[in-house]
């Protein structure tokens, strides 16, 4: 509420001060483009602030709704995790029917990988892509 008073005092102001160049320049050739111009600068001051304030609002509600930057940093890592353990699977020419991390995010917002477990479509080659995705990624993986 206070920053509604604080914008209907500016409007106010703002009116006044556009009325004294109106009355400074009634006898001037210019007096047509100061009024649209002094016209255009009331009006742009009162449509931009609600605009704000209506975002500000949605905003808001937006970000409150939503997950937290937390869980997105965490989705973010795992799905880089996700993309190269796919990359090396199809490399081999393995098919991953579903993957699980169990991490979290430490202190210095680093993902912390407790567990990945891959399920395969094809139990061949266990030990390579084991082998594979520890070279690459030094992330110990668990078939099932």
């Amino acid at each position: 509420m206070d920053n509604f008073k604080l914008w209907i005092i500016s409007f106010c102001g703002t009116g006044i001060i556009s009325s004294l160049f109106k009355i400074l320049v009634s006898n001037s050739n210019v007096k047509k483009s100061v009024d649209i111009f002094l016209s255009m600068f009331v009006f742009l001051y009162t449509v931009i602030p609600i605009g704000n304030l209506m975002y500000d609002i949605k905003f808001d509600i937006e970000i409150s709704e939503k997950a937290s930057y937390e869980d997105l940093y965490k989705n973010g890592y795992e799905a880089i995790v996700t993309e190269s353990i796919e990359k090396i699977c199809s490399s081999n020419d393995i098919e991953i029917e579903d993957i699980y991390i169990d991490s979290y995010l430490d202190e210095n917002q680093y993902l912390v990988i407790n567990k990945v477990e891959l399920e395969l479509s094809h139990n061949e080659n266990n030990n390579e892509i084991k082998r594979a995705i520890k070279e690459e990624l030094g992330i110990e993986v668990v078939i099932i």
